[in-house]
């Protein structure tokens, strides 16, 4: 037999893992970081501007904060071994200038 994926459906190959996508809110605490994936794998992310590989990275189970300039990179993955998607990036940086609030006196 040839197989073409070592996940096959039930008649043909699964379609490919969706990668993962990366968002943030602005927050009193920092940055709050939200993770979303396929939901056929886990999703692994790490905050120092590394490829995500095994051992050196976070398993992401809920939203987390940053508190300064951080590269988030993160990926899907069912199989370290070739079940994964190719791995995404977000620079999430933070302004250097306090905001003023400005009014006006009559």
């Amino acid at each position: 037999k040839i197989y073409f994926s070592a996940y096959p459906g039930e008649n043909e190959t699964e379609p490919a893992l969706t990668a993962p996508k990366i968002s943030y809110q602005r927050t009193p605490e920092g940055k709050k970081v939200f993770l979303s994936g396929d939901d056929r794998a886990s999703i692994y992310y790490t905050t120092d501007g590394s490829t995500p590989e095994p051992g050196r990275c976070e398993l992401y189970e809920e939203p987390f904060y940053i508190d300064e300039d951080t590269e988030v990179k993160a990926v899907c993955v069912r199989s370290w071994n070739g079940g994964r998607t190719d791995t995404v990036s977000e620079s999430i940086a933070f302004s250097r200038y306090s905001f003023l609030s400005v009014g006006i006196v009559t």
